[in-house]
């Protein structure tokens, strides 16, 4: 069953408040609810109970609402209050609530804190070719919900959070081939939520921040964990690009110090390109993490910061300028660890780096245990190439460094560590670190 809302009374003049004639039309029918071409004023937020209403399909064809007032513009309630597995979806939810569609609506506010969509307890959830601009949050999730699809949507230039996951309980989402952007409060940001299975791939997600002198640190991708913890993630084949601001990242991952590095692991960052952030990815408090296969231009703290975390892979990626840009030679950061334990840098290509800001050295490892520094390429730095402080146990081999000054750096503080089989020149080699093995490299 179709029904289109002008049936009801909806005017969509731009000047009707037609609330009330939208709001019937939710209650009184069934299926599928098509708006139309048309400019939708509405003064209230238009709330779809799935228990009441039964499967439901969302069109708007052309339609654009303007919220006035505050809350979401569209409101989604469901009722499921379990997990994925089969056993949990009762057959009411089947029968009356699965799999939520809202499609080619066009949402925009006048009230400073007006949202676009929130959904709460909706099981099967799909998202599709929706643009929400100018409101508080994007799309904003919230309580229990399951199996969610937010696909080739337009989320520009919300005041708050693109799309929110906050405080949310949620398994299984998939975030993909959508252009979330110059959202002042982040891009896509999981506050203080129990999420597992969350997918972003294929997006374009850029310039998310209010303005370069605010305050509050803000990022593209942000996960903020607490206790509940935020695990199995893929950010997979995105563009991820910001401007910088004090604090910002493009990708910020942070687990719960209070827990240990446990509430926030099990991710994947492969294949994008990442640039243009105060730091490129910034990772703390967290373990399990895979960073490879991506491109970083420009990160002018850092391309890549791990604080207090454990068992983090930075595999093959590269950190090149290109110079028909106008910030050539001053755009990569290089990587620092920092309290870390069991991890791994391996193939990492850096060209003309300047080793961050306040750093030492393009790769710096500080005050860390078994870390293995292998294979990276790093030429021209304008600090030193690979510098270890307080650090032991760990391992620096088969890197190639050209640089003007020292290419491995060890300070007395380090122990235990190998130093082998690199080909460096400039400065070469400089260990005061005790117990430290050097073989095997040619130094000129």
């Amino acid at each position: 069953m179709e029904t289109n809302v002008k049936s009801f009374g909806a005017k969509g003049d731009g000047r009707t408040d037609d609330w009330a004639a939208l709001q019937s039309a939710i209650h009184e029918t069934e299926g599928a609810l098509v708006f139309g071409p048309g400019t939708f004023r509405i003064s209230q937020g238009l709330l779809v109970d799935l228990s009441k209403r039964g499967k439901t399909e969302i069109r708007g064809h052309g339609a654009r609402i303007i919220m006035q007032g505050s809350g979401p513009a569209l409101h989604v309630i469901g009722r499921h209050a379990g997990t994925a597995d089969p056993k949990d979806i009762t057959a009411e939810v089947w029968a009356r609530e699965s799999t939520p569609i809202i499609q080619g609506l066009e949402i925009t506010a006048e009230h400073p804190e007006a949202d676009g969509i929130r959904l709460e307890m909706t099981w099967q959830p799909i998202l599709s070719q929706v643009t929400v601009h100018d409101c508080r949050h994007g799309i904003h999730i919230l309580k229990r919900n399951r199996n969610v699809i937010i696909s080739e949507c337009h989320i520009h230039h919300n005041r708050g959070v693109g799309v929110y996951l906050d405080g949310v309980n949620l398994h299984q989402i998939i975030v993909n081939t959508n252009h979330i952007s110059y959202n002042g409060q982040g891009g896509i940001k999981l506050s203080k939520a129990e999420v597992r299975n969350i997918q972003i791939c294929g997006n374009d997600i850029e310039y998310n921040f209010a303005s370069r002198d605010q305050q509050e640190p803000t990022a593209d991708v942000w996960f903020l964990a607490d206790n509940r913890g935020i695990r199995e993630a893929t950010i997979v084949g995105n563009t991820i690009q910001a401007l910088r601001t004090p604090g910002g990242a493009n990708v910020r991952i942070e687990g719960l110090r209070e827990a240990g590095n446990h509430k926030a692991g099990l991710l994947n960052i492969t294949g994008n390109l990442i640039t243009s952030q105060e730091t490129n990815i910034l990772i703390m408090d967290s373990r399990g993490i895979a960073i490879q296969g991506n491109t970083f231009i420009l990160g002018p703290k850092r391309n890549i910061r791990v604080i207090n975390s454990a068992c983090v892979a930075i595999g093959p990626n590269t950190a090149d300028h290109i110079t028909d840009y106008d910030y050539a030679g001053k755009t990569e950061g290089g990587i620092e660890l920092d309290g870390c334990a069991e991890c791994s840098v391996s193939g990492f290509i850096f060209h003309n780096a300047h080793g961050g800001e306040e750093a030492g050295g393009v790769i710096e490892v500080r005050d860390s245990n078994m870390i293995n520094v292998t294979g990276c390429i790093i030429t021209e730095p304008a600090r030193g190439g690979v510098v270890l402080s307080g650090t032991h146990d760990s391992r620096v081999s088969d890197c190639i460094i050209r640089s003007g000054r020292a290419a491995i750096a060890e300070d007395a503080t380090s122990e235990n560590n190998m130093i082998v089989n690199n080909r460096v020149s400039g400065l070469g080699i400089s260990s005061a670190g005790k117990g430290t093995v050097q073989n095997g490299n040619l130094a000129t």
